[in-house]
């Protein structure tokens, strides 16, 4: 049975990860106003949020917390873009770890299908506190039931992916 967490979105209050806005920024910087973003799996829209403020022009997606009839370039959605709309950038912040590996390779591949020209994005839990409780490509339940999976990088490296500043991986379309 394929398991998604659907309690796993940071609280609202939760800041966005500084390391993952800046390095859109640095990457992105002078041509945000140009570009399209898609947050994969917004949650609350924490990230989304803060790269609007930026002047980018982000799509917010959640299948869990978006709702029906949001405007995704203003508010979270629970409806993927439309198939034949394509991003320059795609990513998703603590999605993947979330899931066991059937779902993260579907997900991977989804993300994967609105990228143009661009990069996708994915960081992943890699806390202390998970090396505790679980090995490599291990789950455990975490809070409120949520699924807490150490993603293994060689899982995302064999997908193409290649890790950068030790804490992002990504893969250029």
């Amino acid at each position: 049975m394929n398991e998604k967490s659907k309690y796993t979105a940071m609280p609202e209050k939760t800041r966005p990860d500084s390391k993952l806005m800046g390095f859109i920024d640095k990457h992105y910087r002078s041509e945000k106003r140009r570009i399209k973003v898609l947050d994969f799996g917004a949650g609350h829209g924490r990230h989304a949020n803060a790269l609007r403020g930026l002047g980018y022009t982000v799509y917010a997606y959640d299948p869990f917390n978006g709702k029906g009839n949001a405007d995704p370039y203003t508010e979270i959605s629970n409806k993927l873009p439309p198939q034949g709309e394509k991003f320059d950038l795609v990513f998703s912040a603590y999605v993947l770890n979330v899931m066991g590996k059937e779902d993260l390779l579907a997900t991977v591949a989804e993300a994967e299908h609105y990228a143009e020209g661009g990069l996708v994005v994915h960081t992943v839990r890699e806390d202390s506190d998970m090396k505790k409780k679980v090995a490599p490509g291990e789950s455990f339940k975490g809070k409120k039931g949520s699924i807490q999976r150490w993603v293994p990088i060689d899982e995302l490296e064999n997908l193409g992916y290649h890790r950068m500043e030790n804490k992002f991986f990504v893969k250029e379309f």
